[in-house]
């Protein structure tokens, strides 16, 4: 989702700043950034770019600021969920610059993400200036911005798991299966407390997952299982007439949230009481259009 921001000073028209979108690179591939990445896995480090179009001298005109005022353009990151953050490309214009095309990247490491980042390019003022009416006038007063929400989709960041021995658990797990998702059918509570992802130790297609996960055989066995839970996530939620008519927001990292986010992105413009009312009306046609949705691991 992109977002635009407004302040209490003049600030110039949003066309005096053009941008491409937002690139991401993985595993040296680099494809244009959607609103989720549906691969991410949270050892995965992650580098963005985007290209943007600044026409300064028009900037400084509209926002009311002296010719030659030094601006700077910038871009950052925000996660809430880990409540890291960082920055990227940092642009100082020069005070003869008047239109400028750049390049902007971002690095994140692995493991300061999860479930939500947000992207955020600015054109802010570079040095201070004497007060005067409608006019910003600190260093760093934003003057033009937008941000792009990105919702991490890959399972390793989203909740618990762990590993055990089904033949041995004091619970009875039937000993075959290769996991299972424990969970009360609270929408209310926390993800870390209100989710429990159980691998069986004693299937042997899961501990070649755990030993070798970048096998192919191990990559189909994770995207299936993820495929399963979130399929089990979707049919508790759209049985559950507290959830579909729920208005207000859920709080942030709650097991709502989690389904929430995960129905927005996989069934955009759609709503909850839509997709129940065709999960009731059309049952077997909605099997296949939720594998299509949400992605099993042959898609």
């Amino acid at each position: 989702m992109i977002a635009s921001r407004a302040d209490p000073w003049r600030t110039p028209e949003p066309t005096t700043v053009k941008g491409s979108d937002w690139h991401v690179n993985m595993s040296g591939r680099a494809t244009i950034l959607d609103e989720s990445i549906p691969e991410w896995d949270a050892a995965m480090a992650l580098s963005f770019s985007r290209h943007i179009k600044v026409n300064v001298a028009e900037i400084r005109e509209q926002a009311g600021l002296p010719q030659g005022t030094r601006l700077r353009t910038a871009c950052s990151w925000h996660c809430e969920t880990t409540t890291l953050r960082g920055s990227g490309t940092v642009h100082t214009h020069s005070r003869t610059e008047e239109r400028v095309d750049l390049p902007l990247e971002m690095q994140i490491p692995a493991g300061e993400l999860a479930g939500l980042v947000t992207l955020t390019t600015s054109v802010i003022l570079g040095e201070a200036l004497d007060a005067k009416p409608l006019r910003a006038r600190r260093v760093g007063s934003i003057l033009w911005e937008d941000a792009q929400e990105v919702v991490l989709e890959g399972g390793g960041g989203r909740f618990p798991m762990e590993a055990m021995s089904f033949s041995e658990s004091d619970w009875q797990h039937p000993d075959r299966a290769a996991w299972m998702l424990g969970w009360g059918k609270d929408f209310d509570l926390p993800v870390l407390g209100g989710l429990h992802l159980m691998l069986n130790l004693d299937h042997p297609k899961v501990k070649t997952l755990l030993e070798r996960p970048e096998d192919v055989e191990s990559r189909i066995l994770s995207s299936t299982m993820f495929f399963d839970v979130g399929r089990q996530l979707v049919y508790a939620a759209l049985r559950d007439p507290l959830f579909v008519e729920r208005t207000n927001p859920w709080l942030k990292e709650s097991v709502g949230a989690v389904v929430d986010r995960l129905l927005r992105t996989s069934f955009r413009g759609e709503s909850a009481r839509s997709l129940s009312e065709k999960m009731k009306a059309r049952p077997e046609w909605f099997d296949a259009y939720l594998q299509a949705q949400l992605g099993a691991w042959w898609s």
